[in-house]
């Protein structure tokens, strides 16, 4: 017959400690904050990869400090406290970003007249949309490297690298999201193509006169 009681713990044995538990000071919140986001090559923003909000804020849970949002803790760990009363806003309107010199203080009205002013949230797209899980860079890179039922570039392999579901990876490959880039590069290719046209047309006429 077996014994089904527990079997007591060592008063020596260690104890499971989430990574954000952990953080008391300003420098291991700095470090925490490193490691949980990502750089945005482009537009030079820090983007938090760790849970979000509705509004796309980046959302965190330290027991020994007073933030919820990746952005405020951000602040806090590079510029001081926060008066109180005060938002820390964001200069590029990216919500998910980090960095703290896209990140000022203002009132809740200043924030609401400059996300009036620049009109916030309306027709947004790419990675200014507040529930954006990838980057320019990263929408980019799939694209360029993904290889079907590759065992490092396909949709699964690359969604576990970057920490999303892989549907989100093959609608950003085949262009079901992030539509603006795609866009983009085509009309570089028409760009291309069309000088490299005026080449072939111009070289000949240059080699007669010559």
């Amino acid at each position: 017959m077996t014994n089904s009681r527990p079997r007591a713990r060592r008063q020596d044995a260690p104890t499971r400690r989430s990574p954000a538990n952990a953080v008391r000071t300003r420098e291991q919140l700095l470090t925490f904050l490193e490691r949980r986001s990502e750089p945005d090559l482009i537009g030079g923003c820090r983007l938090w990869s760790g849970a979000v909000s509705a509004k796309g804020y980046g959302q965190l849970e330290i027991v020994h400090l007073p933030f919820y949002q990746a952005h405020r803790a951000s602040w806090w760990a590079h510029c001081g406290d926060i008066p109180a009363g005060l938002c820390v806003c964001h200069k590029c309107d990216i919500p998910r970003c980090i960095n703290p010199a896209h990140l000022f203080l203002g009132t809740v009205t200043e924030n609401n007249a400059d996300r009036d002013r620049k009109g916030r949230y309306r027709h947004v797209h790419g990675v200014r949309h507040p529930l954006a899980k990838l980057s320019p860079d990263l929408v980019a890179f799939i694209r360029a490297n993904h290889r079907p039922r590759d065992p490092e570039f396909g949709f699964k392999a690359m969604a576990q690298k970057l920490g999303v579901d892989p549907a989100v990876v093959a609608s950003a490959y085949y262009g079901k999201t992030w539509r603006a880039l795609e866009q983009v590069a085509e009309h570089r290719r028409v760009l291309d193509t069309l000088d490299a046209e005026l080449r072939a047309l111009t070289e000949p006429a240059k080699s007669e006169a010559a």
